[in-house]
């Protein structure tokens, strides 16, 4: 808690109050930490899977981008869900790439923004590539393939690697258990 007679900060940047001079002047971090509990599975072989799985959503997202078969190059609504489904992709990796780079000991605003929202940023882009592959197949109902057909199997395969990979990492990070440990 905050010393009596000091502010504390509140909202975007509140993880700063955990952050405190000691007595030789230098920042020390004073809240709480996280630390990974094996149970089965070792931190490096989660984070494996973890970052073996945003790749494979990558991978999806990339190659339904290199297509222009399914309304990809000019319809606008089958362009909007796969923005949304690159910037939610996009959001998800950097919350990966921190977890990469800080270990299995985090502390607790990294644990925010990491490891709590990696499950619900792999729903997100699962929603979004759904929603793209229902406006590909509306596109294509309406207007035709617009393309060969294995540019659309290979964007209808790309989408579908994404939605895949994304439940199953929204799968794997409910299943991995963090504690809080001391200071």
């Amino acid at each position: 808690m905050a010393e009596k007679g000091k502010k504390t900060k509140k909202g975007r940047k509140s993880y700063l109050n955990d952050i405190r001079p000691n007595l030789a002047g230098e920042y020390v971090y004073v809240g709480d930490y996280y630390s990974f509990v094996p149970d089965g599975k070792t931190f490096p072989r989660a984070l494996g899977e973890i970052i073996a799985l945003s790749l494979l959503g990558f991978l999806g997202l990339v190659a339904a981008g290199f297509v222009e078969a399914g309304g990809m190059g000019n319809c606008f609504y089958v362009i909007i869900p796969y923005m949304g489904e690159a910037i939610s992709l996009f959001v998800l990796l950097w919350a990966v790439s921190k977890l990469l780079f800080k270990g299995s000991k985090l502390r607790e605003y990294v644990y925010g923004s990491s490891v709590l929202r990696i499950p619900g940023g792999s729903i997100v882009t699962a929603a979004f590539s759904a929603a793209g592959i229902l406006a590909i197949i509306v596109f294509t109902i309406l207007n035709g393939i617009d393309g060969s057909a294995l540019e659309y199997i290979l964007l209808l395969g790309g989408k579908a690697l994404t939605v895949a990979s994304m439940l199953l990492l929204r799968k794997l990070m409910k299943s991995l258990r963090w504690e809080i440990v001391g200071k």
